[in-house]
């Protein structure tokens, strides 16, 4: 062989090392990198997280931090099984989705068609409103608390329906909102069981996890059953370390899947590429829903439709006790991420989304969508007087809801106080305000009465108006305190909330919860920081009724029994 013929093969060995070196090094950096991101969670003593991520179906990385069980010092693994919460609504969805192609329900359908049991509200609630959260059944897991049940306890499905039975009254008419509501999807799996003939925990055994292999997968409706390789939940306490947070939970529909994030790329990839249901069974399981008016939802049947950095995202989270789980799909770039934890301050959401972003910066740019919502435009301060902002100022009573808002004035804007946040407006007209940057945009129009102001109506994108009503400012006399003292009771909940004066102030007293200080926020209206209430009186002025509402229960009423 001659000098330069060697010469050309040593330097062609050399630049097929170095394309080498670079394809292997192509590959190894997006791994460093999402090892990177699962840093801040490395702990060698406490809970921590597995991750999953896959790219047309195949797995790019696996990995896992921490301790699946404190007690014993057992590491999670990309095996361990994590109890997933609210990810579990999609399967349910999908079990009624297979019913449905095979003609033996439909989504239009009545509820009490399948379950007369349920109350008959005077609208029909269908299947789709129980998927879509806009059915305006109050939420289960509120509902429980609210009747003395702690969410440690054992709680079943037939508590539940119990529960439901009882109802006489919905959040709002079926189809008009959207809340989230954890009760629709007990009643879904109740469906199932109903119209399959089978348990809902071996109907989806036998129909979805068994012929897609999800080997470590099942819906976990006995709290007695033993798990093997499973993770226990935990949360950080304010002395340092971590407590256990127990669940108990027998009940199975809107949670209680367990599974693993291998098992969850499996499920993943046949969202995208059916194995098990059809094409159709993916279309409607994709569709979105739509309240009556025609507005259409970001939420589908147990999956959310987002945006991320201007590409399509569907996926869900979930929480429960200490456990935090976030499932993903990229379906446009066809990238599928998994992330559970057994801490309950890990933003699982979050770490999905960082994950993905390794991936996503090398795929450059996308077209930002239509539908994504971009900053409020910024709106110029025109020049008010600062007595026209002064004289919209109060408390406002959303009814529906049982919360108080508080406008006040900040010169020629108006604060705008919610339960969670001050948000700013601007008046554009003498009843018309509109809000300033940063912060969701939104619109306040006043509805002005003989003596000035009497209500607003709070106009935000993607949610139905809400429509507010001036009240009076809190009444803090001992006198009036006194004349709310009393037995209140429930036949909603089948038990009685306890009204008394202590000193200067007022307490709730209600099974299991002890004493709870009634804070006065607008006459005859006060909060606990998480119960709203607010006391109706009769024509004689003497009080009648309580009305209590939480963020998924609405004016859930208790009557006032004689002394």
């Amino acid at each position: 062989m001659s000098r330069n013929a060697s010469a050309r093969r040593s330097a062609a060995s050399m630049v097929l090392g170095l394309l080498l070196a670079s394809t292997v090094l192509a590959q190894t950096e997006p791994s460093q990198r999402f090892a990177a991101v699962l840093d801040p969670w490395r702990t060698d003593d406490g809970p921590g997280l597995a991750v999953a991520i896959a790219r047309d179906g195949d797995i790019l990385f696996r990995g896992s931090v921490g301790l699946a069980q404190l007690e014993h010092a057992v590491p999670i693994q990309p095996e361990t099984i994590f109890h997933v919460a609210s990810v579990s609504k999609q399967f349910t969805c999908f079990a009624i989705s297979l019913l449905a192609e095979e003609g033996k329900l439909s989504w239009q359908d009545d509820i009490r068609k399948h379950l007369p049991e349920v109350p008959d509200f005077g609208n029909p609630i269908r299947l789709e409103h129980l998927a879509h959260h806009t059915s305006g059944l109050r939420d289960q897991w509120e509902l429980l608390v609210l009747a003395g049940w702690r969410m440690d306890d054992v709680i079943t499905e037939a508590n539940v329906l119990e529960l439901v039975r009882r109802q006489r009254e919905l959040n709002f008419e079926p189809g008009s909102q959207h809340l989230y509501c954890n009760t629709g999807y007990t009643l879904l799996a109740r469906v199932v069981q109903v119209v399959s003939g089978r348990p809902f925990t071996r109907f989806c055994r036998e129909r979805i996890f068994a012929p897609l292999e999800m080997r470590r997968t099942h819906f976990h409706d006995d709290h007695r059953h033993l798990v093997p390789g499973r993770a226990y939940s935990y949360a950080p306490t304010s002395g340092g370390g971590f407590e256990k947070r127990v669940l108990s939970y027998a009940i199975a529909g809107p949670t209680s899947l367990f599974t693993t994030v291998d098992d969850l790329m499996i499920w993943n990839a046949n969202l995208a590429r059916p194995r098990v249901g059809s094409a159709a069974v993916l279309e409607t399981m994709l569709e979105r829903g739509r309240l009556n008016e025609g507005r259409e939802l970001e939420y589908a049947k147990g999956l959310f439709h987002e945006v991320h950095r201007g590409r399509r995202v569907i996926g869900h989270s979930g929480g429960d006790a200490g456990f935090r789980s976030h499932l993903l799909s990229f379906p446009d770039e066809r990238i599928d991420i998994a992330v559970l934890s057994n801490r309950a301050d890990c933003p699982t959401r979050h770490i999905a989304l960082q994950l993905a972003d390794v991936l996503l910066e090398g795929d450059g740019p996308a077209e930002r969508p239509a539908t994504e919502v971009g900053s409020p435009p910024i709106v110029a301060e025109p020049a008010v007087a600062p007595e026209l902002v002064s004289r919209r100022t109060g408390l406002y009573l959303d009814a529906d809801t049982g919360v108080c808002w508080k406008l006040a004035a900040n010169g020629s804007r108006l604060e705008v106080f919610s339960e969670r946040e001050v948000r700013l407006a601007v008046p554009i007209s003498e009843q018309h305000f509109v809000s300033l940057p940063p912060g969701p945009a939104f619109e306040i129009q006043f509805i002005q009465g003989s003596r000035g102001p009497e209500r607003c109506e709070i106009h935000e994108r993607g949610q139905s108006p809400r429509s507010l009503l001036r009240v009076g400012p809190p009444i803090r006399s001992r006198d009036s305190f006194r004349e709310l003292e009393g037995e209140y009771r429930s036949e909603e909940l089948d038990l009685s909330y306890h009204i008394e004066l202590r000193g200067a102030a007022l307490f709730v007293r209600r099974l299991k919860y002890g004493a709870e200080l009634l804070q006065p926020r607008y006459e005859d209206g006060f909060t606990t920081g998480w119960m709203n209430i607010r006391f109706l009186r009769d024509d004689e002025d003497q009080p009648l009724q309580m009305l209590v509402s939480t963020g998924r229960v609405r004016n859930l009423r208790f009557h006032r029994q004689a002394d």
